[in-house]
């Protein structure tokens, strides 16, 4: 067990902050789209500002 979430090795939220450092959207896992619409594609419906909050207060 890690101490921090970004530091797990096997969670995507690991992924998606290297992901977003290096620019690039991450691989294997889907969008963030920003928020919910009638149109919904298929994404996340979140910004990753508001995801990472999510993580960090639920996993700390």
């Amino acid at each position: 067990m890690t101490t921090t979430p970004e530091m797990s090795d096997f969670t995507s939220i690991q992924q998606r902050i290297n992901a977003a450092a290096s620019g690039r959207p991450p691989k294997g896992l889907l969008p963030m789209v920003g928020g919910e619409r009638l149109d919904m594609p298929k994404r996340l419906p979140f910004r990753l500002e508001h995801y990472l909050q999510l993580v960090d207060w639920s996993g700390r």
